[in-house]
C-alpha cells in the first residue's frame, strides 16, 4: 500500500497563510462564548429577579392573610356577650359552637379556634369545624402558647397598646408549624367595650 499525501489548497496558493484563518476562527469562537456568557448572565439575572418578586408577593399575601384572620377574630373578641360567656361560671359549649368556634369555621373558614382563660388554661376547642376537647389546645405546640404569653406580656407591660386604625383589640400573629403544616396563628385578647375605653 502506498502512502497517501494530503495537501492543503491554501498551501498551493502563492502568498496565502493559515494564520489569518486561525485568527478569524478564534474571533468567531470568542464572540460565540461572549454571547453564551451574556445569555447565561441575563437568564440568571431574570431568575433572581423573579425569585425576589415571588418572595415579596408571598410576604404580602401572608401579611394580608394574617391581618384578615385577626380582623375575623375581632368579630367575636370585641363582642361583649362573648366576654360575658367566657366569664360565666357555667360554660355553655353550645353557645360557643354557634357563636364562636364552629361559627368561625363556617363563616370565615378558620381551621381552629381556642378559648383560654386569663391563666392560659383552655376552656374551648374547635378543630376542622367540630368541637373538640379543651385539652386539644395542648396539641398545638409550645410556640402557640408562647405567642399567647407574648401578647399578654406586651399588653401588661405597656401603659397603652397602640393599635392600627382598623384594629379594635391587641393581636399577635405568626407563621408557625401546626400539625406538620405551616399555619398562620393569630392570638387576640377578648375585651369588652368598656375595657377597650
Amino acid at each position: 500500500m502506498s502512502p497517501v499525501a494530503f495537501s492543503s489548497p491554501l498551501r498551493n496558493v502563492p502568498g496565502t497563510s493559515v494564520a489569518p484563518a486561525i485568527g478569524a476562527l478564534v474571533g468567531v469562537l470568542l464572540a460565540a462564548l461572549g454571547i453564551l456568557g451574556l445569555l447565561y448572565w441575563s437568564t440568571a439575572s431574570a431568575d433572581a429577579l423573579s425569585r425576589e418578586r415571588q418572595h415579596r408577593l408571598i410576604g404580602n399575601v401572608l401579611r394580608q392573610s394574617a391581618a384578615q384572620i385577626a380582623h375575623d377574630q375581632e368579630s367575636v373578641t370585641v363582642w361583649d356577650e362573648a366576654i360575658h360567656q367566657v366569664r360565666r361560671s357555667q360554660f355553655d359549649l353550645e353557645w360557643f359552637d354557634s357563636n364562636l368556634g364552629i361559627w368561625l369555621h363556617d363563616y370565615y373558614g378558620h381551621d381552629g379556634a381556642y378559648v383560654l382563660n386569663s391563666s392560659d388554661e383552655p376552656l374551648y376547642s374547635m378543630r376542622g369545624g367540630e368541637r373538640g376537647k379543651p385539652e386539644d389546645f395542648n396539641l398545638l405546640g409550645k410556640e402557640v402558647l408562647e405567642l399567647v404569653r407574648e401578647l399578654r406580656d406586651n399588653t401588661r407591660n405597656s401603659a397603652s397598646v397602640e393599635l392600627a386604625a382598623d384594629q379594635l383589640s391587641p393581636t399577635a400573629t405568626d407563621l408557625l408549624v401546626v400539625d406538620g403544616h405551616p399555619s398562620i396563628v393569630s392570638v387576640t385578647l377578648a375585651c369588652t367595650r368598656r375595657e377597650r375605653g
